[in-house]
């Protein structure tokens, strides 16, 4: 039988206040609560504390607590029932709480889609773009680093801005690690997988003990189902930094998913040590 957490467990191990837990379970948002009760306590799955750690980095983000619940108050109606809250990313842009299923970004409050090009589009919209910028070269990044930090600089307002420049920092220096993982990154939240896990793959070749590639490798593999892969995934970076709290996290999900309990809470009990020595 998976993990249940009391509210006091969740509370603790997502820095939530209790009632706010209990407003969210109120609302629909998780529904641990009406899963299962112990006498008159609410009990709480994996999923749920999934979401709940999503509702608190919104807060984290500045979002006031009204706004976190209406937020996913609305995206709970927009999703099929069968569907939790759990199986997509919740994020925030511009003070707009933005949800990614890897193929559609949607903003749940107004219901409206957001563009996300795919990844040839963007190559083509890239060329263009270069093209004219070479007017005025004399003032583009002539280093892999620059063109690396040129592309941080524009992921949250340019983020096809920021995937070429990831591509020409790639350009410069073939090797440069933290390029490889970031537009890794940008591939995996546009939905193509194959070739998310390519860049991954390519920066664990660069550096085989880099711990984010592995980590960002499993959570690419893990969000498409491929569980064997993305389990050997996750404990690869955990080989690399038995530290690495979020990685404890998701391992012990998805081995709850596969029905590996006594480990599941083995690391989600690291998590809980990990998250406690930092706080």
């Amino acid at each position: 039988m998976a993990h249940r957490y009391s509210t006091r467990d969740v509370a603790r191990l997502v820095k939530l206040p209790e009632s706010r837990v209990r407003s969210l379970v109120r609302a629909g948002v998780v529904s641990g609560g009406r899963a299962v009760q112990r006498g008159n306590r609410l009990s709480f799955d994996f999923g749920d504390m999934v979401v709940l750690r999503a509702a608190q980095a919104l807060s984290e983000a500045g979002l006031r607590p009204a706004k976190v619940l209406k937020a996913l108050v609305s995206l709970r109606k927009h999703l099929p029932g069968e569907r939790p809250l759990s199986a997509v990313r919740i994020s925030i842009d511009g003070g707009v709480v933005v949800v990614s299923d890897g193929r559609v970004h949607w903003e749940p409050e107004s219901g409206q889609a957001r563009l996300s090009l795919t990844l040839p589009a963007r190559e083509r919209v890239a060329s263009v773009v270069h093209a004219k910028r070479r007017k005025a070269e004399h003032d583009a990044p002539v280093s892999a680093d620059e063109c690396f930090t040129r592309a941080l600089a524009l992921e949250d307002d340019d983020p096809d801005g920021a995937y070429e420049s990831y591509l020409a920092a790639l350009a410069q220096d073939p090797e440069h690690l933290e390029a490889m993982i970031n537009i890794g990154r940008l591939c995996s939240e546009a939905g193509d997988t194959p070739r998310a896990a390519a860049y991954f793959r390519q920066a664990i070749r660069v550096n085989p003990t880099h711990p984010v590639a592995h980590f960002n490798l499993a959570v690419t593999l893990h969000d498409v189902g491929r569980l064997s892969e993305a389990e050997t995934a996750y404990r690869a970076a955990l080989a690399r930094d038995p530290h690495f709290a979020d990685a404890h996290f998701n391992l012990a999900a998805l081995l709850d998913e596969t029905g590996a309990h006594d480990e599941a809470a083995a690391h989600r009990a690291r998590y809980q040590a990990i998250v406690g020595e930092v706080s």
